[in-house]
Order: C-alpha cells, then structure tokens, then sequence
C-alpha cells in the first residue's frame, strides 16, 4: 500500500520551505491551511536536524488539543503510537531523537524555563 501523497498550496510551500533564520508568520482566515502547513514544517524540522526541540504553540488548549495536535497526526507520514507520543506531556518523539512540545499559550506557566 503506498503512502497518500498531500498536494501543499503555494503559500503552504513558501513557508514549509522556507530558509530565513527569522521567525516566520503566516496568516489566514479560517480554513486557509496554517495549521497543515505549520505541522509538516515541524515535522520536517525535527526529521532534518536530529535532537532537535521543537515548540509549536497555540494560544488556547482546545484549539492546540483539537486542531494541531489531530493536524499533526493527519499528516500522512506521521502515526501515532505510545513509541513516538507522550500524552500527558504532549510531547512526540521522533526516532532520530528529536522532540516536538505541543503547548498552549494561555498559561505562562508551562513556557517557564
């Protein structure tokens, strides 16, 4: 069975592959595919550079728990399993020993240190 192949937008594209050591923005309306587009690009971080860490931030917990984090495992090359993810840590771990740190933002506490 071959992988499903994902066909990334041309604004997807420019910030998945982009090169700036800046930080980098990318907005929206509703619907118009940051959240995809910042998922592989993490995804891609932490496969390209091996113990990497790797924080994506999302302002409120629900929308973290119910958009990126499910986004994140709807990618086609990603599947979760009790390996690769840490649920109460939101924490996925990717084989060459790089961590993404799913976070929301709403609470400073967390973001500490």
């Amino acid at each position: 069975m071959t992988e499903p192949q994902r066909i990334w937008l041309p604004h997807q594209s420019a910030f998945i592959l982009s090169k700036t050591t800046a930080l980098l923005l990318m907005a929206g309306g509703f619907g118009a595919a940051k959240t995809d587009a910042l998922c592989c690009g993490a995804y891609l971080e932490a496969d390209l550079y091996p113990n990497n860490l790797i924080l994506v931030g999302r302002e409120h917990y629900t929308d973290l728990a119910d958009s990126t984090i499910k986004s994140f495992f709807d990618l086609p090359y990603v599947t979760k399993t009790s390996a690769n993810w840490n649920e109460s840590r939101a924490t996925y771990r990717h084989p060459n020993g790089s961590e993404i740190l799913f976070r929301h933002l709403d609470d400073e506490t967390g973001l500490k240190n």
